[in-house]
Parts: C-alpha cells; structure tokens; sequence
C-alpha cells in the first residue's frame, strides 16, 4: 500500500511539474506548416492550435546567439542561408520567390502568433502581420540576422510576454534600446520649413551598447539614416516628413558611435530641414530611430562592446499653434 501511494505522489508531482513547464517553458522557436501549399491568406482566420505543423522547428532557440527584443532581430550563430536554402528544398520559397508562406511563432509549447514570409516584389498588400521580407533578408541585413518586422504601431504580437520569458529562459534574451521621443519645435515654418527636436535613448540590454550618435555624425549623416519627424494630422490622417537627404551615400564610420552603459541613458537635439510648410493643428508625430544595419558580425565590436543597430520608434503628440 505505501508503494503504491508513494507512486501515485510521485506521478501527480509529474503531471504537475509538466504543467508548470509547459506554462513558463522556454524553446523559443518558429515552424512552418506541414502542408507548403497553404498561404498566409488560407489560414489567417483559423485558430492557431488547429494548424498543423511541421515536426522540427525551422528555427529554434539552439540555432540564436541571441533575440534583440527590441528590434526583433534574430542574431544566429549560423549563416541564415542554411534555413533558406532548407526552406527553398520544401517549399519553392527563396529569394524573391516567397509567396505569403505563414510561420508559426512559439513559446514553449504554446503557440503565440502567425506571421508571413513576404516579397518585396509582391504585389499583396503586407498586412498588419509580423513578416520576414526578402528585401530585408537579403540585402539590408548582414549573414547572421533575421529581422521579424511588423507594419503597425499598435497590438504588436512579437511583444507578447511569454516570449519575452522563452528567450529568458534560453538564456538568447537581449533587451536592446528604447528611445522616447522629448520634444518638437518648429523653428522655422515657410515652404521649406526646419523643425529641432529631443529625444532620449536608453541602454534596456545586458550589455554595454555603442549607439549611433548624431552627436558625432553631424544631421546630414545622421538623417541620411534615420528620416527625423513624421507630423500626422489627427483631423485629416496627412503625413508630412522632412524631403531633406544627403545625396551621396554615407558609408558608415566606428567614429558614427558612442559608448552607451547598460541602464543608462542619452539624450540629444537635432535639427532637420525640408519640410513642407506646417499649417496649425494636432499632430501625431513619429520618431522612427535608424541605424546603419548592413554591418558583419566581424566589425560589429568596438573596445569589446557591441555595435548595437536596427530601429526603435516613439511618438508624441504635438498641437502646433503659430
């Protein structure tokens, strides 16, 4: 009787151990279906746990170095060609070949979102759906990283918290830069318009970061990356963006970037021109911070700290009287 009560405890402390593990298990991980022939469109209106997936994952958290959370910037310790070229053999998929073929993003064993492969040369509409994009794929973004990008500002399903916590737990988790967008000014509001503005960024990563600092750049280098402002009527939905640009390309400099602590903080003013002119209202403005990305891993350290890139974006609410 003792043994048999002793195997019972023992099999319920099993059935209750699972079931906190698959709660707050880690494996970060993404699959493709079983069936290559589905799109994105065929199954973006059914459950997610009525798919059926492949039986290995097409990425898994053994194939990252680590998960940049704030960019959603995959860093493999491999060449991303291996999974595309894997991709390719199963489902026709590569280069400017994707067609809205869904992934399946998971957290353990729970499934977190659906996204999409996507090609630049497409003529589909992206969606308000996370997405890997040929384009960025291929040509922006160097031979270990894999970007997850999403379109929209709001509901963003890569943000979820138990994916936060899968990465955690692998021990890929980097938590990167916020910026927070302070401050706009119009300085002067003609048919050409300049505008300044603050914004602050901030070391949320583990690691000491070198940041791409307009400081050192000066605003035209700066601003041939990241574009400054964008102003949206809230009344009317009409954009307004700066059409200033550096016309010859700005190959990116180590001498572009200050060291950054983990923890701490920067802020600086810039000032962009070349605007339209500015009528009076209520704007959204949108603060989109870029940074030279096409950087191989071998050059991507300086005095032993990480070059950190990608994009963070904040937004303000702005009422322009004049």
């Amino acid at each position: 009787m003792k043994r048999i009560i002793l195997l019972t405890s023992l099999l319920l402390l099993l059935v209750i151990s699972c079931e906190i593990n698959e709660d707050s298990a880690g494996n970060f991980s993404i699959y493709m279906l079983k069936d290559d022939g589905l799109s994105y469109w065929d199954i973006k209106d059914v459950d997610i746990d009525d798919l059926e997936l492949k039986d290995d994952p097409w990425i898994s958290s053994d194939d990252i170095k680590f998960y940049d959370f704030s960019t959603h910037n995959i860093y493999l310790n491999k060449s991303k060609s291996r999974f595309f070229d894997e991709l390719a053999d199963s489902s026709q998929l590569y280069m400017f070949h994707f067609s809205s073929k869904p992934f399946i993003v998971k957290a353990g064993n729970q499934r977190i979102y659906i996204g999409s492969f996507f090609s630049t040369v497409s003529s589909m509409s992206i969606g308000k759906m996370p997405t890997i994009s040929d384009g960025y794929v291929i040509f922006y973004y160097p031979d270990d990283i894999i970007p997850i990008e999403f379109r929209s500002e709001q509901d963003d399903p890569r943000r979820d918290p138990r994916i936060r916590n899968a990465l955690i737990q692998d021990n890929i988790y980097h938590g990167g830069l916020s910026v927070e967008l302070l401050d706009v000014l119009i300085l002067d509001n003609s048919d050409t318009s300049t505008i300044q503005y603050t914004f602050k960024l901030t070391n949320r990563d583990s690691d000491d970061l070198y940041v791409f600092d307009p400081d050192k750049t000066g605003s035209s280098v700066f601003h041939y990356y990241t574009y400054g402002v964008d102003f949206r009527d809230e009344s009317t939905g009409t954009y307004l963006s700066s059409q200033y640009k550096v016309s010859e390309n700005a190959e990116w400099s180590t001498d572009w970037y200050r060291r950054l602590d983990k923890g701490k903080s920067m802020t600086r003013t810039v000032t962009l021109k070349g605007y339209p002119q500015i009528p009076p209202g209520n704007y959204k403005c949108y603060f989109y911070y870029n940074t030279p990305i096409r950087i191989d891993k071998d050059h991507r350290t300086i005095h032993n700290s990480r070059i950190w890139l990608g994009r963070v974006w904040d937004e303000y609410d702005y009422n322009y009287t004049e």
